[in-house]
């Protein structure tokens, strides 16, 4: 069974396939999984490095946070 941090990073990264998950869509689904599950940041990150959306992925991440705390 893949792990959350790994179907996070493919929903992030494949915007082919999960095409119907892009925009504020895929924003609602990150921060509802990251506000009720435990998530490792480093772990997510390091599969988004493997498929070359690290930098981008962790943007993301800082500005959904910076909203929800904002």
């Amino acid at each position: 069974m893949p792990l959350i941090e790994k179907i996070l990073v493919d929903l992030y990264a494949d915007t082919k396939l999960f095409t119907l998950f892009q925009g504020g869509e895929l924003e609602f689904i990150f921060s509802s999984v990251l506000e009720k599950y435990s998530v490792n940041e480093t772990r997510m990150l390091n599969y988004a490095a493997r498929r070359g959306k690290k930098q981008d992925l962790a943007l993301f991440i800082e500005r959904l946070t910076n909203q929800s705390n904002g």
